[in-house]
């Protein structure tokens, strides 16, 4: 097996386990709003140990690289690139810490709005590990899943002002109270924000390459 393909691989693992701690932490908030703390908080558990993962595997993939024959400029760049995928996870952890120690009051309706936007974000996963595979092989297939997922961050972005609109127009709930709720719902969608930003450093790398 090449280097290049076992490279290759080892980026499709690492996003993987990404992948992995943002359906765990999907299924976090779902607990958290059934008043399931217990299981909640297992299941951010499960982030934590997601992301441990990857970071193990980002640890791997940076010692590939360095012992590989790829120029020090490529090298450097795709150590960054492993870094914002393993950032992904990262967020993930944080937004199902953040979830379950502080334990925001948060109106039902929240819930509907923060499922539809994780669902989204788990679909990103699927065509930003697509993106690093074709990055190797295929470039104008890989800028087709970045564009995938351009459009679905913006789907995101939709929902996510919709959400805070519909919060703070509300009359019943202290300022204090929404600003809290607010703080949560930028932890996740501050994932997505990530997975974007992932897919984005694809395109100058990939002309550096062709240059």
């Amino acid at each position: 097996m090449s280097k290049k393909i076992k490279l290759k691989g080892m980026f499709t693992n690492h996003n993987a386990e990404v992948k992995t701690s943002v359906e765990h932490l999907s299924e976090t908030i779902t607990l958290y709003f059934k008043n399931k703390y217990k299981e909640s908080r297992n299941m951010a558990y499960e982030v934590h140990l997601a992301e441990s993962r990857a970071d193990t595997i980002r640890r791997a993939i940076i010692e590939k690289i360095k012992t590989s024959r790829i120029i020090p400029a490529d090298q450097d760049d795709l150590i960054s690139y492993a870094a914002k995928q393993d950032s992904i996870a990262d967020r993930a952890e944080s937004a199902g810490d953040f979830l379950i120690t502080q334990r925001p009051d948060m109106p039902g309706f929240a819930c509907d709005y923060l499922c539809d936007i994780m669902d989204i974000t788990i679909q990103m996963t699927d065509p930003l590990s697509d993106a690093i595979e074709c990055f190797f092989t295929d470039f104008s297939l890989m800028h087709r899943k970045i564009k995938t997922i351009n459009t679905l961050e913006e789907d995101i972005d939709n929902i996510h002002m919709k959400l805070v609109k519909k919060l703070f127009d509300l009359k019943d709930i202290k300022l204090d109270r929404k600003m809290h709720i607010n703080k949560f719902i930028s932890h996740v969608v501050v994932i997505s924000d990530e997975i974007e930003n992932a897919a984005d450093m694809l395109d100058p790398l990939a002309a550096k390459k062709k240059i």
